[in-house]
């Protein structure tokens, strides 16, 4: 924190939070490439927010952000419509992904596995992680699918954006 009470980050330590969640991740899944998998995630906006988007990129995973606000049916329709095989939330969001899954379960016979964002902790200390070859440069995979707030009808794939 600075004087002023603002936060303040270092790329340095961004890059250490993403990589260390990335294997976290990976661990988790069994997997060192999601292979375009996507990934549905329920975040505030913040610090772990760009360390969740981050992850998912450089695991090589489709980033699918739910809408914190949306219901939890417009929810169960984006996870379903995207075909999210893995769903993340922060512990700010567990009750509401709990139900989430419970209505996903409802819904699909797919396994779909729940695992909860860790708190990440922004700061300018760091070290910057030896990063070696990562999905994310890959030109030609698919990035990020955003959902408009369906206020005409259902969720709809605004934009399927590439990583570069």
């Amino acid at each position: 924190m600075s004087a002023t009470g603002d936060v303040q980050f270092s790329y340095s330590r961004l890059l250490e939070d993403v990589v260390k969640f990335r294997d976290t991740l990976a661990s988790n899944l069994g997997v060192q490439d999601l292979e375009g998998a996507r990934v549905a995630f329920l975040a505030e906006s913040g610090y772990n927010y760009v360390v969740t988007i981050l992850t998912v990129w450089a695991l090589g995973g489709f980033a699918v952000p739910l809408c914190t606000t949306h219901p939890i049916h417009e929810m169960l329709y984006t996870v379903t419509d995207s075909d999210a095989s893995v769903i993340l939330a922060t512990q700010h969001f567990e009750a509401k992904i709990k139900e989430l899954v419970a209505e996903v379960q409802k819904e699909s016979s797919e396994k779909r596995s729940l695992l909860m964002i860790p708190q990440h902790q922004p700061g300018t200390s760091g070290t910057v992680p030896e990063l070696v070859d990562s999905p994310i440069a890959d030109p030609i995979r698919h990035a990020l699918m955003i959902y408009t707030s369906g206020t005409t009808g259902k969720p709809k794939v605004c934009r399927h954006l590439n990583a570069f």
